[in-house]
């Protein structure tokens, strides 16, 4: 398995970088001759319904049903689908959508929850409701250690609500004696060595 891995697979995951601190992070990370990291936005949040139904009612006696209802969700948006991401049923939203509270959710959790598409999932972030309605299915290649999502919503629809960043890079031998700066000059910043 681990041969079997692209010569450039991410190594290391960094989470918790504030949004003030996004472009600080990149130039940070560039200014150490590295690629631009792709920074995805990451908001936690709590499923409370799917079609009004309260989650608990939905779920009842389905045990991975649960497993997704019962913990936090990290919710994210994207302007387009990622590479290891293929839709596979639905569409996904065009420039007109923006702002429009659609979701795309990975087929493992649609399989779970018995999801179909035009379904609506209420979530509770940080005591303030949203509701989107499911726009497409996504067949994630989850192996790929690049950050991906059970949930993402459409550009604008998570606008306004608390959130953090992360990201994956690649760091040979030499590049990781950087970390130990990168901490230093971004503290809220968490770095998990997946080698």
């Amino acid at each position: 398995w681990r041969a079997s891995l692209p010569e450039n697979t991410p190594n290391f995951f960094m989470i918790n970088i504030p949004p003030m601190e996004t472009e600080e992070f990149a130039q940070f990370v560039e200014s150490r001759g590295l690629p631009t990291p792709q920074l995805f936005p990451m908001i936690r949040a709590r499923m409370i319904a799917i079609n009004g139904r309260p989650i608990d009612e939905v779920v009842a006696g389905n045990d991975r049903a649960q497993g997704f209802a019962e913990r936090e969700q990290n919710l994210s948006w994207a302007e387009r689908p990622q590479l290891d991401n293929k839709i596979v049923a639905g569409r996904w939203w065009e420039e007109s959508d923006r702002g429009k509270a659609y979701v795309s959710v990975a087929t493992e959790y649609q399989e779970d929850l018995g999801l179909e598409l035009g379904d609506l999932l209420a979530f509770d972030v940080a005591g303030e409701a949203i509701e989107a309605e499911i726009l497409s299915f996504r067949e994630v290649e989850w192996d790929t250690f690049r950050p991906n999502f059970f949930l993402v919503f459409s550009p604008g629809a998570l606008e306004g609500l608390a959130g953090t960043w992360l990201t994956s890079l690649r760091l040979d031998v030499e590049q990781r004696k950087m970390l130990a700066e990168l901490v230093r000059r971004f503290p809220s910043v968490s770095v998990f060595d997946i080698d």
